[in-house]
């Protein structure tokens, strides 16, 4: 019931956020503009079907390119497996340039159709957020370990014993934000901008997203991962920054982990240069339109 509740709520404060910020847009089937740009994320992921507004299909638009596209956890066998080659070899011709966030992304696209994607980092490291870090609207407490989890993770005993367990030897209570998980010390709601402001006051993280993974790095936060089957861009995403040492299995290696700080000038120094890769591939895209 309070899971509930707290989804409720959570898509009020989400609704309240777009209608704020005009983030509600014309629908997809009726936009007919110069160009549609699809993603970021798991657009090309078969997981849970295929849409065809993730594959520029029936869009009005004059151009379709792709930004930070992820298959996500499908491989190229899953493809052949379930027999959507043939389909998603048609899809990725009719876009007129593509961009992909990860390495396994990359390679799908290379085998299907001889096309080499260039790959991109996320919006939110492109973006970077810095005026919203530093205009920060969240009492600057320290003194938690942010865990960032969907609700239908982090749930299971061993894990729940695990977290905890480091919690207590560090003295701290632990608060999930965006995500319901009854076990922790609180459950907080927050729009975007307040999600990223929680994390950078958090003393410590520990996360098995993606995202909550991109948010630590821009926010320059000490956080640990626990690596599922998201491996694909996950993995990928620490690899790139030389931070898969941030992964941990069990409870030693996440209270290790999480005391032992991050080089953050070298982090930086690849953030900056792929966000002027990526800038560069977003700028050609509009010049090419002007």
């Amino acid at each position: 019931l309070k899971k509930t509740v707290f989804n409720i709520n959570k898509k009020i404060i989400f609704d309240k956020f777009k209608k704020n910020h005009d983030v509600l847009g014309e629908e997809y089937h009726d936009f007919s503009g110069d160009l549609i740009i699809i993603g970021s994320d798991e657009v090309f992921s078969t997981e849970v079907g295929i849409s065809d507004s993730f594959w520029g299909i029936k869009t009005k638009a004059k151009k379709v390119v792709s930004y930070a596209a992820s298959f996500g956890p499908t491989t190229l066998d899953d493809i052949h497996l379930k027999k959507e080659s043939d389909f998603i070899i048609s899809a990725l011709t009719n876009f007129n340039s593509i961009s992909v966030r990860d390495r396994n992304t990359q390679e799908i696209i290379n085998s299907l159709i001889n096309y080499n994607p260039q790959i991109v980092c996320d919006p939110v490291i492109l973006y970077g957020y810095k005026k919203e870090i530093k205009n920060n609207r969240i009492i600057k407490k320290k003194n938690y370990i942010l865990l960032y989890s969907y609700d239908n993770n982090m749930n299971n005993p061993s894990e729940i014993e695990m977290i905890k367990n480091v919690a207590n030897k560090m003295n701290l209570p632990v608060y999930s934000v965006g995500f319901y998980h009854k076990w922790c010390d609180k459950n907080i709601n927050v729009d975007p901008i307040e999600l990223i402001q929680y994390f950078n006051n958090a003393q410590f993280i520990i996360t098995d997203t993606f995202h909550g993974s991109v948010i630590s790095l821009i926010t320059e936060s000490n956080f640990a991962v626990l690596v599922r089957n998201n491996s694909n861009k996950l993995y990928y995403l620490l690899e790139q920054y030389n931070l898969t040492n941030r992964i941990f299995q069990n409870e030693v290696e996440c209270f290790n982990i999480l005391n032992t700080s991050i080089n953050y000038e070298k982090v930086n120094e690849v953030i900056d240069i792929q966000r002027k890769e990526s800038s560069l591939f977003l700028d050609t895209i509009l010049n090419g339109i002007t």
